[in-house]
Formats: C-alpha cells, structure tokens, sequence
C-alpha cells in the first residue's frame, strides 16, 4: 500500500474516531398543543404550535448496547428476500407497522445513554417519553441517517473483535513466541 493511500485511511480514521467520540446531534419538529399568552390564556383554547428540539446520540456503553440488542434481535428482514415488487412492498409495509415502535424505542435508548443506570425509575420515564416522540416525529429518511451512524457508533465490531482476540489468548496463544521468531 502506498504512503497516499496509508494516509488517506489514517485521515478516514481519524474523522470517523471524531464523529464517534462527539456523537451525532439531530433534530426533529413536531407539533404541541400550548396554552395562549395573557391573564386570560387558561380560559382561552389551546393553540397548536412547532417545535423544534434537538437530541444528540453518543456511542453506547455496554449496558446500553445490551438493551438494544435485545430489540435489534426482533428485526426480522429475511422476509423480504426473493419476493416479486408487489409483494416486496406488502412485506416492506407489514414490517413497518410492526417494528416502527421497536425503532423509535431504541432511539430514545440510544437517547437516554448511561444516564438511564443512575436512576432506572426516572431512565424508564425518559425512554418511554422519548419513544412516543420519536414515533410520532421522525421520519424514515431520518432513520436512515442515525442507523447508519449507529451501526458506526455503537463498536459492534470493536466488542466482537475484542470477543475472538479474548478467546483466541485463551486457547490458541503460543507459549514461547520469541523462540519462535528467533529460529
């Protein structure tokens, strides 16, 4: 590999070790009911009115990767192989309406973070708030942009690469490597 491409990469890696480490920021408008100003304002109709408020997703501890990983387990998407258009859309639909919630929970997780282990009562009352947002809010072409940072973030690789070197130290690590490179 030439010195160029070496440095590209190191650069590549070093602005993808950024991002993680800052972690992304997104925000999503939706729409509240607030009452109207004035002495009166509690006597008078609530108005509609947007809102814009911002969120921001770091990369998970443990802990919290180990909650999503228990939804993330649920995705099923294997149904969509092999199936003609009309079909791909049915099934792309049904699946949809059956893991939109599921999505909008691991977002508000992913949300919540480490905070959620300091007070599980009050960890439990965010995530489920931040849910019912995120499902009513967010659109599909926003999801697409956080999973594909998620699946950046969260150190999936990094935790299964760390798995396989942890078991290979066990039971494949030569004893007596210098002899080795020595002969």
């Amino acid at each position: 590999m030439d010195k160029k491409k070496l440095e590209e990469l190191e650069a590549q890696k070093e602005t993808l070790k950024r991002i993680v480490e800052n972690g992304i920021k997104f925000s999503i408008d939706r729409s509240v009911k607030t009452r109207q100003k004035g002495i009166l304002g509690f006597l008078r109709p609530k108005i509609i009115t947007q809102i814009r408020e911002e969120y921001t997703i770091q990369q998970p501890t443990l802990g919290v990767l180990d909650r999503c990983s228990v939804i993330w387990l649920k995705f099923k998407l294997s149904e969509l192989e092999g199936l003609e258009d009309s079909k791909a859309m049915d099934a792309a639909y049904e699946l949809a309406h059956r893991h939109s919630k599921e999505l909008a929970l691991v977002l508000a997780m992913l949300v919540v973070g480490e905070s959620y282990f300091a007070d599980e009562e009050w960890g439990e009352k965010e995530t489920a708030r931040l849910s019912d947002i995120f499902y009513k809010a967010i659109k599909p072409s926003q999801v697409f942009d956080l999973a594909l940072f998620i699946n950046t973030a969260n150190g999936m690789v990094d935790f299964v690469n760390s798995m396989r070197l942890m078991q290979m130290s066990e039971t494949t690590a030569p004893t007596n490597r210098i002899d080795e490179w020595s002969e």
